[in-house]
């Protein structure tokens, strides 16, 4: 059973991995070591920032594009059903995750946190596969302890 304290503080991000539902085929878009933080708050807010390892500084419209494109960042208010962490996203570095609902499923064990993302059908080019069903799998590791 899902409990939101469990969750408060602050979450470095491990591994990030996302399947294709049907074959199992699994990527890493991000790479081996992606970059992230996850931050819940007390008062029911959650602050998320995760980028692709390797980033290279922005120095052409090019480099700009794909800077977005290795970036997820993105705040709203997070409630927890069961073992459901459902966040209402309100700001986004991609406009069109406002006014969403976020729907992911986690295990909080001391000190690791394992979400996994509802079943998605993606809509960004370079990660659509066909419209085919994906699924992520995050691995976080607490930092900080909210107490």
């Amino acid at each position: 059973m899902g409990n939101a304290a469990s969750l408060l503080g602050t979450w470095k991000l491990k591994s990030w991995v996302t399947e294709v539902v049907e074959t199992k085929e699994r990527f890493s878009f991000f790479g081996a070591l992606p970059n992230g933080y996850i931050h819940f708050t007390l008062d029911g807010r959650v602050f998320a920032v995760l980028t692709a390892e390797e980033r290279k500084p922005v120095a052409s419209e090019a480099d700009q594009i794909v800077a977005f494109s290795t970036l997820v960042a993105y705040t709203g208010r997070f409630r927890i059903d069961g073992n459901k962490l459902i966040t209402t996203v309100d700001v986004s570095a991609d406009p069109a995750m406002v006014g969403t609902d976020l729907v992911r499923f986690y295990e909080c064990e001391k000190d690791s946190l394992n979400i996994t993302t509802a079943p998605f059908v993606s809509d960004k080019p370079s990660h659509s596969f066909g419209g085919r069903l994906l699924q992520s799998y995050l691995l976080w590791q607490r930092e900080r302890r909210l107490t």
